[in-house]
């Protein structure tokens, strides 16, 4: 008689054993599940909002140059900055991918109507925590045939691998500080920015 109570109760442990790992098990299933989701559902959501927000898509396929102008009229010093979003892909307009990789510089070139500073992010956005600039501090000034002035930052050389279809987002930021809210001779004034992108095939 005993020795059956014993065998219940291993037995009745073994089964409440059996049952914990199981909990534990099920319980770490749904949590590997919720972070998968989580960031699928983020990653969904940061390509989401990049498509949504780019202003002008710029393809390098091969040697080439290329400019999107902008002009930045009715600006306001104020707190916050101006932003526009441009991207660059590998491939031409009708998706045919480089088979060769690209290298391609991005210049930056502006007039000099208005005390401008001038921050770009790679695939990072601004709200990216401790995003890096990758424009130069200082800009080189040089003046057209015209005479007119004009600033240029130009970024470090940038590489996109052949064969796979990859776009970088890039996030430009104009401050226009509030220290030059009650200087008269900047308002109306306009500035005009170009963004020259050029591609060469690597060899």
């Amino acid at each position: 008689m005993k020795e059956q109570v014993r065998r219940r109760r291993r037995k009745g442990r073994r089964t409440t054993v059996i049952a914990i790992r199981f909990i534990i098990l099920a319980v770490c299933i749904i949590v590997l599940c919720s972070i998968a989701l989580t960031n699928t559902i983020a990653r969904y959501r940061s390509e989401a909002l990049a498509s949504k927000d780019i202003e002008i898509a710029m393809y390098v396929f091969k040697e080439d140059h290329q400019t999107m102008s902008f002009k930045l009229d009715q600006m306001v010093p104020r707190a916050e900055p101006y932003q526009h979003t441009f991207s660059v892909t590998n491939s031409d307009s009708n998706n045919k991918i480089a088979q060769t990789s690209i290298d391609y510089d991005i210049t930056i070139k502006t007039t000099t109507n208005l005390p401008l500073q001038y921050v770009l992010y790679k695939n990072q956005t601004p709200t990216s925590a401790n995003p890096t600039n990758i424009l130069p501090s200082a800009g080189t000034v040089q003046a057209d045939t015209d005479g007119t002035y004009f600033k240029n930052f130009k970024t470090s050389t940038q590489t996109m691998a052949h064969s796979t279809k990859k776009t970088d987002v890039y996030y430009l930021l104009i401050y226009f500080p509030e220290t030059y809210k009650n200087q008269p001779e900047y308002q109306n004034m306009i500035e005009s920015m170009e963004v020259i992108i050029d591609s060469k095939q690597k060899v």
